[in-house]
């Protein structure tokens, strides 16, 4: 089997929502968390995932591993 992708999703609203459900229902990804640029929901959950920070932390993530 294929190892996951691990991406991150920018936004932590309700379209938010409906794009990790789609991702889920491919089976290829795997969520690391959401970006967001609302300081008040860092460190918060949003649909079952949490906010990472805002997308300043993307190239922080990348060197994790995160490809997208």
């Amino acid at each position: 089997m294929p190892r996951k992708q691990k991406i991150v999703v920018f936004g932590a609203g309700r379209h938010a929502k409906v794009v990790l459900d789609v991702l889920e229902q491919t089976g290829r990804y795997t969520v690391a968390g959401l970006l967001d640029h609302s300081r008040e929901l860092f460190g918060t959950l949003r649909w079952g995932r949490k906010v990472l920070g805002g997308r300043d932390r993307f190239d922080l993530l990348q060197a994790k591993g995160v490809t997208g």
